[in-house]
């Protein structure tokens, strides 16, 4: 019987003081956004994370085992010699049998597995645009049909795609925005050659843009793509799908019972084998086409995740169809089905329903009303239910029930029973102290008990249609009895990024209950598929309640470990046992968290695949508190009573500042102050009178302010070192620059040398030629002096001087001779000479060029070095200001504990079945009862008589707090009241303030006087 409320009763003096430093939360992986977010079967491409915390991401982890992927390496460099993986990119392979659809993608890295994304796989063309298309002259071109990925980056971004289209050629554009996790509103445009736009589409209601046409005329077609409001950043991407592939709308009826096939119409267009419909969309015809479909009989435990299903959607029993790759879900009907019939839209054409039924129907054409009418008897039990909202559609069902009097003269009268219109659900944020995951609806649900036998009549419009004409808006009126269940839907507790523990630490995953025909029992929640190391308590949601939490602890020694864990629950209803599975669901983008009450808008989210939990070994846990023993134990008390729940706080390295406990899913009625907490202490739970009775699960939110925290010192230590080894590599290479500097300067001291030398040698080997000349001159002049003075000698023999001439003329030309000689091999020395100087200066000037060039290098790769230093110091001063000690606030839940909270300190003995009092008698009946909880007041009786029978006095004493027995004494007149009289025995007391009531039924029987005797 305990109803848990949320977080605001119990912390909300916290949230007013700390609103602004809630996300500062340890690290964990969370991804924002892949891009692109998909691709064609047998495709190899590259795709870049974006997202928080993505330090050391190394792995891709795909819901589909035939994507897979590797990290994108870089070539081995001057700087790093092995190959490095380029941050947050990776190669996609997808596998040719990989079935298209929506799949999950996650990342895993130093802080552990992230939670998921969508990836899309087509067998279609695929192109990612590349900037700049910003204009139609920049279009990219492509060929139909294509998918184009893209994102919104720079201001005010737009992107321009161009194509040939041929006249009357149907063409569908549609920009997907919401289905891909994207935060991006698209608006698109179709342009012709001349710049007119042919037609604008703007985001629908499910935040995404199509526009359907048949185009004009042969020519060029540009498509263009925007934010509706300019937006641009991480997390703003689109898919846009220019083409004519199939595409679902609606499907009519809406939903089959469970267990049976039946055939549905499915509205849309470019359908396989499809006609034309009588209905239109935006001015062009549904096409349809028919299906059978069969309905699984256990439905509830088989959530089709077809499609993106929000979180007003999540609780909806349905599987899914196809048609070519266009998924569409079709929902569990709740009673046998009937069609809507024409004509309803009077009370006196009111469709007559045979109870139960489930009425498929529109809200179509525009401001459409539809009458229903049915014959019930008095005390029977109905659940009327309007499901369209909760099917995808942006309506706003209202339903009126009226009941048909008919007087005694058969005049007919009407009789308003209930008009709900604006459904009023409580903000989910004062439930739960979150609203990223709001399954609120506009759906009206009313438990109808019939009052009278006779004729009712229920009346169904939708505020959107009367201003639309849309026949895709279809609704389900259930009239069923009560068939009592829940559906639940498990939310990791920081619910945009991964479910991610450390040693010693704990996590928690948010439990939302939604409660059908008006069941109000305990529930049973728990979580199988532990990863080694990790132990989840199961929990109990109380009676009525609509959330509860697991707390995941992960050992001190726990290793890393990746895992899917299940979570189910079990509940009695109607004396048997039921086990439900979860749905699961995350919050699609981060949020600055706002105070409760604020009546904040949803946060987009939507149901997942699975949960995942990862244990990281980054560092232990830098805090954990421990209720009671450690484990879920069970405090048991009484409405009125007061527990001291003992607590101890282990803190780890330096995990200092201040700690705030607040308790999480207590009852109603409770009295849960937050606290400061020390190493060891006790904290207080105070019931009043209105605490309902029961077990459920609370646990309590350690909220550690102002912890000075160290992030991932080993990364800044590995980015410091290769800082260091960069900056030793730049000083090396300066030095070298200057050693290179010195050598060029000395290879053209050298070469300056060595030119002044072969200069000079050319200089003398000239000086000798002219010297070799002139010897030879005056050896041909010798020669020719000898010659004459030889002949004029013989020809004179007895001339002695001719004789002597001769002599002296062959004698000077010895001498000529020998210095031609001479001249001849100085000549030959001066070009030896020559020859080594002009080698020497050819090597000098080799030299020269060589000690340039390696000038050159070393001053190239100084710059080189000087721009990888700049880097490595902005990565340096990245890290050391990431990983620098600084204050946050984390958040430290601990373990669960089970409340048991009894109606009344004393559990009172049975009264006597039955108690005669005869006339005349005085008879005693005693009360007694066990005291418990260290109750030790009073015990106040009360006895009244029923109205009308007299005679009889009774004395009701009060039991002081030091007995647990009374006695209820009856003095009976001998004109007391026979017969069988049945009285309410009430016990009155008081705990710690709570005034408490407990009724005893007491059976007194006075026998008929016997008659006189006449004698």
């Amino acid at each position: 019987m305990i109803k848990p409320v949320g977080l605001l009763t119990v912390v909300a003096v916290y949230f007013t003081v700390t609103t602004q430093s809630l996300l500062a939360q340890l690290p964990a992986t969370r991804l924002d956004a892949v891009t692109p977010v998909g691709g064609a079967p047998g495709s190899t491409f590259e795709i870049e994370l974006q997202g928080n915390d993505l330090d050391d991401v190394g792995r891709l982890v795909f819901s589909h085992e035939g994507i897979s992927a590797e990290p994108k390496m870089t070539e081995p460099t001057e700087f790093d010699s092995e190959p490095l993986p380029v941050p947050n990119t990776f190669v996609v392979t997808i596998a040719p049998n990989v079935p298209p659809g929506l799949h999950e993608v996650r990342c895993e890295g130093h802080f552990g597995l992230s939670n998921s994304r969508r990836f899309l796989v087509d067998a279609v063309p695929q192109v990612v645009e590349q900037e700049p298309n910003n204009t139609s002259l920049e279009a990219l071109e492509v060929t139909l049909p294509i998918i184009a990925h893209g994102r919104a980056v720079g201001n005010a971004d737009v992107d321009w795609f161009r194509f040939e289209g041929r006249g009357g050629e149907r063409v569908t554009i549609r920009a997907e925005a919401r289905t891909i996790d994207s935060r991006m509103e698209p608006r698109i445009s179709l342009v012709d050659a001349t710049g007119n736009t042919v037609v604008d589409g703007a985001p629908d209601s499910e935040g995404e843009a199509r526009i359907d046409v048949r185009l004009p005329g042969n020519g060029v077609y540009f498509v263009k793509i925007h934010d509706a409001t300019y937006q641009q950043g991480d997390g703003y991407l689109y898919r846009l799908c220019i083409g004519a592939w199939p595409r679902i709308e609606s499907v009519f009826p809406p939903a089959i019972e469970p267990g049976k096939s039946a055939r549905v119409t499915v509205y849309g267009f470019g359908l396989p084998g499809g006609r034309d419909s009588e209905f239109e969309l935006n001015g062009d015809r549904l096409q349809q086409i028919e299906l059978d479909v069969a309905m699984p009989q256990d439905i509830a435990n088989h959530v089709a995740t077809a499609g993106r299903i929000e979180p007003h959607q999540a609780m909806i029993d349905a599987t899914a169809i196809q048609v070519g790759e266009a998924p569409f879900r079709v929902a569990a009907a709740g009673a046998p089905v009937v069609l809507e019939r024409e004509g309803n839209d009077r009370p006196e054409g009111a469709q007559e329903l045979s109870l139960p039924c489930e009425v498929a129907g529109r809200f179509y054409p525009r401001g459409d009303v539809d009458w229903f009418t049915f014959q019930a008897e008095a005390g029977e039990v109905w659940y009327i239910d309007v499901v369209s909202n909760r099917l995808g559609w942006p309506t706003d069902p209202a339903l009126l029930v009226q009941q048909v009097v008919v007087d005694d003269d058969g005049n007919e009268t009407i009789k308003d029973v209930v008009y709900l219109d604006d459904v009023q659900i409580p903000n989910s944020n004062t439930r739960s102290g979150r609203h990223e995951f709001d399954i609120r609806t506009t759906d009206p649900t009313y438990r109808l008990e019939i009052p009278a036998s006779g004729r009712y009549r229920i009346f169904v419009r939708d505020a959107a249609a009367s201003a639309r004409n849309d026949a895709r808006w279809t609704y389900r009126l259930t009239i069923r009895q009560p068939q009592p269940d829940f559906r639940l839907v498990a939310v990791p507790g920081e619910s945009a990024g991964g479910l991610v523990l450390r040693p010693g630490g704990r996590d928690v995953v948010r439990v939302s209950m939604a409660q059908i025909d008006g069941f109000d029992g305990e529930v049973r929640v728990s979580a199988t598929g532990l990863p080694n190391g990790v132990t989840c308590e199961p929990i109990i949601v109380g009676s009525g309640a609509e959330m509860g939490t697991l707390v995941l602890t992960a050992a001190e020694n726990a290793t890393p470990v990746n895992g899917a864990i299940r979570v189910t629950a079990t509940a009695t209803i109607n004396g048997q046992e039921v086990t439900r599975e979860a749905r699961y669901g995350q919050a699609v983008m981060p949020w600055n968290f706002q105070q409760p009450n604020s009546n904040l808008p949803s946060v987009p989210a939507r149901l997942m695949d699975q949960l995942q939990v990862s244990v990281v070994d980054v560092e232990q846990a830098p805090l954990t508190v421990a209720l009671g023993d450690g484990g879920n134990q069970v405090f048991e008390t009484c409405r009125g009573g007061i527990l001291k729940i003992p607590y101890q706080v282990t803190r780890r390295g330096e995990a200092s500042g201040t700690l705030q406990g607040f308790w999480i899913d207590v009852p109603l009625g409770t009295n849960a102050q937050q606290a400061n907490l020390s190493d060891t202490g006790e904290l207080e739970l105070r019931f009043n009178q209105q605490t309902p009775a029961g077990d459920c699960t609370i646990y309590l939110a350690g909220f550690n302010q102002n912890m000075k925290y160290e992030r991932y010192p080993e990364s800044t230590e590995r980015i410091v070192a290769r800082q260091e080894s960069i900056t030793q590599l730049l000083t090396d290479a300066q030095q070298q620059d200057r050693d290179r500097t010195t050598a060029a300067q000395q290879a053209a001291q050298m070469l300056q040398q060595r030119t002044q030398e072969a200069t000079a040698a050319e200089q003398a080997l000239n000086q000798a030629k002219q010297q070799l000349a002139q010897a030879e001159q005056a050896v041909v002049a010798a020669e020719n002096e000898a010659k004459r003075t030889a002949e004029a000698a013989a020809a004179a023999p007895e001339d002695t001087g001719a004789a002597g001439a001769a002599q002296t003329a062959a004698t000077a030309l010895e001498n000529a001779r020998k210095v031609a000689a001479e001249a001849k091999a100085k000549l030959d020395e001066a070009q030896a000479k020559l020859d080594a100087a002009v080698k020497a200066r050819d090597e000098a000037t080799t030299a020269k060029q060589e000690a340039d060039q390696a000038l050159t290098d070393a001053k190239a790769f100084v710059q080189r070095a000087q721009q990888e230093k700049q880097r490595a110091d902005q990565a340096a001063q990245q890290a050391r200001q990431r990983s620098n000690p600084r204050n946050i606030n984390a958040f430290f839940p601990s373990n669960s504990i089970t409340l048991r909270v009894a109606e009344y300190p004393i559990v009172a003995a049975d009264l006597p079945a039955e108690t005669t009092l005869k006339q005349g008698e005085t008879v005693e009946v005693p009360v007694r009862f066990e005291r418990k909880y260290e109750f030790t007041g009073p015990v106040n009786l009360q006895v009244q008589l029923p109205g009308g029978v007299g005679g009889i006095q009774i004395n009701a004493p009060n039991i002081p707090g030091e007995q647990s027995e009374g006695k209820i004494t009856f003095t009976v007149q001998d004109n007391a009241t026979a017969g069988r009289h049945e009285i309410n025995v009430r016990m009155q007391m008081n705990m710690n303030g709570a005034n408490l009531q407990l009724d005893r039924p007491l059976v007194v029987v006075v026998p008929e006087k016997a008659p006189e005797s006449e004698n």
